[in-house]
């Protein structure tokens, strides 16, 4: 227990110590705060297939099971996903009119065609980290935990300070304990030290380039005292969440980024992109060539176990509610998954804000088909999180830059959202 004359001291002196906002809240009786919104995005690079996932029917490599909600069926290959089908909702009538990977990863990264307005726009959870950051937070805003399109990770006009933070599960975050004779408080004093250096320079040095060095360093020197820390590292799970996840590198991501959510990260973004799904003709998912057997022994094995995980570890631990899982990938596939299509492909949504088990429209029936533009599934995203899709951002000169691509004009899907 801190005397009022220690906990005096201590905030008085420690205006750098990375403990004071712990001592600070223990001797407060305030109750805790209430669990804020957060995304996991899991992205599936080279565009995932429709037909042989979520939309099964004809032009599908394998047949289809019943899901956990009636009527509702997906590929026989996703038995455990299907167990938790009453989280999911499916957009199954994307159409996005862009079927090159390049472009239609950055369409579907930002929610914009590159180049559009002559900005580079930011990536959506730079956007999402902008929205919901706490200042005084230890951990990144926005952290991206596998990297197929590195270039594309970025805040774009929305500066440094909301970039990914890029690190891979499983290994920590490298450099952030002293080495050598120095000590914690060495490190302390040197980056108090550094922070003043960077703040005379900046003030007489107008520029992004300067701020964004000083925001980094700001960060880092931030990071290396949190004791949040602990949410990178995967060896504090006991064996059986490594047994509900699987032990492969989507499995470690998933269970990392329930860490990260745990621990307060507003964005976390994963990548299902198996190593054993490259070869000749394919990437990930860009099937191409040996199709059926790609999809039955490598990518739907290894999407299965981990997202089913996910959706009912977040469940479990009543973060799901707080907490929007997105499911997508640049487009989706031709019949027998065969080939780019960017006219009906689906993406899937659980959790805050989103209404479970539910399926509009389907690739096969004409009849359902409703196509939802980008622009109406980012408006989706934000509305789910709490978001106005029609909040627009002031750049230099006083542009006005809508978060979402056609500002008031987009439509969420009604009939996903709770």
């Amino acid at each position: 227990m801190l005397t009022r004359r220690q906990f005096t001291a201590a905030a008085t002196a420690g205006a750098f110590a990375p403990w004071f906002r712990t001592l600070a809240a223990g001797a407060s009786a305030a109750p805790p705060a209430k669990q804020p919104k957060a995304c996991i995005l899991l992205w599936m690079p080279g565009g995932p297939s429709q037909h042989d996932t979520f939309d099964p029917g004809p032009g599908s490599n394998f047949g289809s099971i019943q899901s956990s909600v009636p009527g509702l069926e997906v590929c026989e290959h996703l038995p455990k996903l299907a167990k938790q089908m009453h989280h999911l909702a499916l957009i199954r009538t994307m159409d996005t009119k862009d079927a090159t990977h390049d472009s239609a990863v950055y369409l579907l990264s930002s929610g914009y065609k590159k180049g559009a307005g002559g900005v580079r726009h930011p990536h959506l959870g730079s956007t999402v980290a902008f929205e919901f950051a706490d200042p005084a937070a230890e951990l990144p805003a926005f952290v991206s935990l596998s990297h197929p399109y590195p270039e594309l990770d970025t805040p774009g006009y929305l500066g440094a300070k909301w970039a990914a933070f890029a690190t891979h599960p499983g290994r920590g975050v490298p450099d952030v304990a002293p080495t050598g004779t120095l000590t914690a408080g060495a490190v302390t004093d040197r980056a108090a030290l550094l922070a003043q250096l960077s703040k005379e320079f900046v003030s007489g040095r107008p520029g992004t380039a300067a701020a964004a060095q000083a925001t980094t360093v700001e960060s880092a020197s931030r990071l290396m005292r949190s004791s949040k820390l602990r949410a990178f590292d995967l060896t504090l799970e006991p064996e059986a969440a490594h047994d509900l996840y699987g032990t492969t590198p989507f499995a470690k991501q998933c269970l990392q980024a329930r860490r990260l959510v745990e621990a307060g990260v507003p964005f976390v973004q994963v990548a299902c992109a198996p190593e054993e799904s490259k070869g000749q003709g394919r990437t990930y998912w860009d099937t191409h060539t040996e199709t059926a057997k790609v999809l039955k022994d490598v990518l739907l094995p290894v999407l299965d176990q981990p997202m089913a995980a996910l959706l009912a570890d977040l469940k479990d631990r009543g973060l799901l509610d707080t907490t929007l899982v997105v499911w997508m990938g640049e487009f989706g596939r031709g019949k027998q998954s065969v080939g780019h299509n960017s006219k009906n492909w689906t993406a899937a949504l659980a959790g805050a804000g989103v209404k479970g088990g539910v399926a509009c429209g389907s690739w096969a029936k004409p009849d359902t088909f409703r196509p939802v533009g980008v622009g109406d599934l980012f408006a989706t995203i934000f509305t789910a999180l709490g978001i106005d899709p029609a909040k627009e951002h002031v750049l230099k000169g006083g542009r006005p830059m809508s978060i979402v691509d056609g500002g008031g004009a987009a439509k969420p899907v009604e009939e996903v959202l709770a």
